[in-house]
């Protein structure tokens, strides 16, 4: 039941997120889209910063890597990679939740609400319907 509440919480995230992009024009939504998946990834090593895991740094470092590429690419590019990016962030945010004790348990569930509606959302922008 926690985890429902978690996932919820993650998707009235990810509308109020949508709000807020939606003021600044559909080009300019799309690109804070890409643009926020680099802090998005980030989240985990500020994680371990604070609990001093040093030794985690790197993999988390790596992690910004993709993410933070796909969302650059999608931006100047391909806006798919953007799509890519949130739906592909779920299952690193699974893997951290069984793999990583310094970060909080409800933070990883959060963020599977968040990316996948994200995703979905983002998917229906850049491929309107034509009906």
């Amino acid at each position: 039941m926690d985890e429902l509440l978690f996932i919820l919480g993650g998707v009235v995230f990810a509308l109020g997120f949508i709000a807020c992009a939606r003021s600044l024009g559909p080009q300019r939504e799309i690109g804070l889209y890409g643009i926020a998946l680099i802090p998005t990834a980030a989240v985990y090593v500020v994680f371990a910063l604070i609990e001093g895991m040093w030794s985690s740094l790197p993999v988390e470092l790596l992690g910004v890597v993709p993410f933070g590429g796909l969302g650059l690419a999608g931006v100047w590019r391909l806006p798919v990679l953007i799509v890519i990016g949130w739906a592909g962030h779920v299952g690193w945010d699974l893997v951290m939740a069984q793999k990583s004790a310094y970060v909080p348990p409800w933070y990883p569930i959060l963020c599977v609400g968040t990316d996948i509606f994200l995703a979905g959302y983002i998917s229906a922008l850049i491929w309107p319907r034509t009906a």
